[in-house]
């Protein structure tokens, strides 16, 4: 399991919502169950919103990932069930400030 750790501090922000981007890159894939975490550096708990776009353009459907908010100012898209990440798959995360 390759667990990578995004520091999203430089993403488009209002304070409240947050927008990032990350392109999957093969050295931050392992055999199974890969993981991103995003931190944007707050003190609250953030409710996230995930796409993730195939190389090909194509829309990854999202069945089994696991999606987390555990963490004040993290959140994370984990591999499961039939959704897996490749090289050059592109993650596009809108997050907003829990509880507004």
């Amino acid at each position: 399991m390759a667990t990578n750790t995004v520091s999203s501090r430089q993403a488009l922000t209002n304070g409240v919502s947050f927008g990032v981007s990350k392109t999957v890159v093969t050295a931050e894939l392992d055999a199974a169950d890969d993981s991103f975490i995003f931190d944007f550096d707050v003190d609250y708990y953030l409710v996230p919103q995930f796409m993730v776009v195939a190389s090909t353009g194509a829309v990854k459907a999202l069945t089994g990932a696991l999606i987390g908010a555990a963490t004040k100012g993290q959140v994370s898209i984990t591999e499961g069930g039939s959704f897996t990440f490749a090289n050059g798959d592109i993650i596009y995360l809108i997050a907003q400030r829990k509880g507004l």
